[in-house]
């Protein structure tokens, strides 16, 4: 996931309960993103692939953006989905290790 350091801030903000500009908010930004990120794909997986099927899930990879480069190489790339988040341009990928097996076990 990529996005701008200040939809971070944000989200820890309402998390912890203080304003974006508390530097509580920018130290606790990563780590908040991170669990918006892993509670939001665990209930992606179980609505593309149901209960029946276990995953074995790693720490989610965020981080914001650095580069305008790094932003255009995940904008093209076929499997990126652009979202808008509280006006904010984010970029997911979901990458699935194993996907044959669990469309081939769905049949």
């Amino acid at each position: 996931m990529l996005w701008p350091q200040s939809l971070a801030r944000e989200i820890a903000a309402g998390v912890l309960g203080v304003d974006a500009d508390d530097p509580e908010a920018e130290e606790n930004a990563l780590d908040s993103l991170k669990e918006l990120l892993n509670v939001s794909m665990g209930q992606v997986l179980t609505r593309l692939w149901g209960t029946e099927h276990i995953f074995d899930l790693t720490p989610p990879n965020a981080h914001p953006v650095e580069e305008d480069t790094e932003w255009e190489e995940w904008r093209k790339a076929p499997e990126t989905i652009a979202i808008l988040v509280e006006d904010h341009a984010v970029l997911l990928k979901l990458h699935v290790e194993d996907e044959e097996r669990l469309e081939g076990s769905a049949a």
